[in-house]
């Protein structure tokens, strides 16, 4: 889900992954891309959960070393999560 975003003085996301299974997920991959108003993509980054359990929440962060030439309109987030590890 996200929460907030801030461009400058250089671009940070912030978003929060809800575990909501009865599961142990481990090692979560989740890829943010931050798109313009015509969905072109504007920057692209990863972080990696290394543990998420039952119905357990955390915050993530997502970082860019330069600032981006405009506000993204779209923030989408790609969780990735391999089942073989599901516990």
């Amino acid at each position: 889900t996200y929460k907030s975003f801030t461009n400058l003085p250089t671009p940070l996301l912030v978003a929060e992954v809800d575990n909501d299974s009865l599961k142990t997920l481990t090692d979560v991959q989740v890829v943010a891309v931050l798109s313009d108003e015509v969905e072109n993509a504007l920057a692209i980054s990863s972080t990696l959960i290394d543990k998420l359990g039952p119905n357990e929440k955390k915050e993530i962060v997502f970082t860019w070393t330069r600032s981006l030439p405009v506000d993204p309109t779209f923030f989408n987030l790609y969780p990735h999560v391999d089942l073989s590890k599901v516990r």
